[in-house]
């Protein structure tokens, strides 16, 4: 139990994140992005919808590429790099990730399996460190610095909103890019990662900087 006393060590944190990224690619084909799967889960009609669209094409890559195109080309004109793409007998170019075109969209079962994990996960990690625990209030620097009672929730449930929004807006969260992007070495999943990364960096910087001198005007008062 001493391995979970403290902070994981960094082997043991690279595996947990490793396994379910590798495992979802190797079985699904597809990258994996909590965003994306939480976005997936909420819409079971959406999913059944997207799934049955793409039952013609399954297994057949080719024709996905072509169908993909010339919706393409229909709804932003004919271009003649597009036409000439339909046409081709080439491989589909996926890019770095190699996505398996055609293959079957994963269940709407496994992407409610996912979160519970996640929660699952959670949950098993905090009681193995001995910190579980349930706390009704904000802790206290939160509550100095942003609100106190009914608001700090109100503000916590409006960053989440936010998050989940910017997420789908930027195609993908810190999983979908930060993990599976980059390990795929995608360039828009790099600059992605590096914005948000170093935005947040900037934040706790600033909030620390603003907890000091609120603790600073405390004490002189």
């Amino acid at each position: 139990m001493d391995l979970f006393s403290d902070y994981w060590p960094w082997w043991l944190g690279a595996i947990c994140m490793a396994v379910p990224v590798v495992g979802v690619w190797w079985t699904t084909g597809r990258p994996l992005g909590a965003a994306g799967i939480w976005s997936r889960a909420l819409s079971p009609k959406l999913q059944k919808l997207l799934s049955e669209a793409e039952a013609p094409f399954a297994n057949d890559p080719k024709a996905l590429k072509q169908a993909l195109l010339a919706a393409t080309a229909e709804e932003f004109g004919q271009q003649d790099e597009l036409l000439n793409e339909v046409t081709s007998d080439q491989p589909p170019d996926t890019g770095t990730y190699d996505l398996k075109l055609g293959q079957p969209r994963p269940p709407w079962g496994s992407q409610v399996v996912f979160l519970v994990a996640l929660i699952v996960g959670g949950l098993l990690a905090a009681l193995l460190r001995g910190t579980f625990a349930i706390h009704t209030k904000p802790w206290t620097e939160y509550s100095q610095l942003v609100a106190d009672g009914p608001c700090a929730w109100i503000f916590l449930l409006f960053g989440g909103f936010l998050v989940g929004v910017s997420s789908r807006m930027a195609g993908g969260c810190t999983s979908g890019h930060g993990l599976s992007g980059i390990a795929w070495l995608q360039p828009s999943s790099i600059v992605a990662t590096s914005l948000f990364f170093g935005i947040a960096v900037a934040c706790s910087f600033c909030i620390s900087y603003l907890a000091r001198a609120f603790r600073a005007a405390v004490v002189l008062k």
